[in-house]
């Protein structure tokens, strides 16, 4: 279903295809993808890091395509279908990758990569661009203490074609209904901070409690040292 562009070296796959979109240049599901990525971003514009050998990848597609999709877990449903992919191309035993509420790809307790999810209007239409950053391998001089990537020692850069199609055929669910009690429990089951006491930033706040999962609007349930239950849609969760 998706039309391939490869981008070579660019600043953000993401731009692009939102770019194309406003100036009307797409019109079917189409997806974009670089190995050489140099200003990419993530929430709140934030400077993405890319590893020497990183994937960027941006999804876009008319929100009418998706059925019955329940917007508010973009997030949650990309990021599980992402790391299925993932350990699927690194022969990975399932549920070594995890999670980290909302967008953040984690191997090790380190973070290897990052969803986007941004909705574009144009001419009266829903555009849903879906953009993706996975460190694949830091070359030895980098320095990886912060990050993660997927692979330890070695990368084989021919295998890029195929990370793609793997990684786009996931993103095909997309088009068929969405079990979103199922998406919530795999991301839950995936995310290495359920159920253990985690801190909350949101609005300059911190708010502190045991991490009760992701639910059904897509944000994430703190249940305080009272009992009483929030839920944030909103925010940065860090562990304690």
């Amino acid at each position: 279903m998706w039309k391939k562009n490869y981008l070579g070296r660019i600043d953000s796959t993401q731009k692009e295809a939102i770019s194309r979109i406003k100036r009307g240049k797409i019109s079917i599901p189409e997806v974009f993808f670089s190995f050489i990525q140099f200003a990419g971003y993530g929430r709140h514009g934030r400077k993405w890091r890319s590893s020497k050998h990183s994937l960027a990848i941006s999804y876009a597609w008319p929100e009418a395509i998706s059925k019955n999709l329940n917007i508010s877990l973009i997030p949650i449903i990309a990021s599980t279908l992402i790391v299925d992919g993932l350990e699927n191309f690194a022969s990975l035993r399932p549920f070594t990758l995890g999670l980290k509420w909302p967008n953040d790809l984690m191997r090790k307790e380190k973070k290897i990569g990052g969803v986007l999810v941004q909705m574009i209007n144009h001419d009266n239409n829903i555009w849903i661009v879906v953009g993706i950053g996975v460190n694949l391998l830091w070359d030895s001089l980098e320095n990886s203490k912060n990050f993660g990537s997927l692979f330890d020692g070695d990368y084989n850069a021919d295998l890029n074609d195929e990370l793609v199609e793997i990684i786009s055929k996931k993103m095909l669910a997309f088009t068929n209904p969405v079990d979103d009690k199922k998406v919530i429990q795999i991301f839950n089951k995936r995310d290495i901070y359920f159920e253990k006491k985690v801190k909350i930033l949101h609005n300059r706040q911190e708010f502190f409690g045991r991490n009760c999962g992701v639910k059904k609007n897509g944000g994430i349930c703190l249940k305080d040292s009272e009992g009483k239950k929030k839920i944030f849609l909103l925010g940065s969760l860090r562990p304690l």
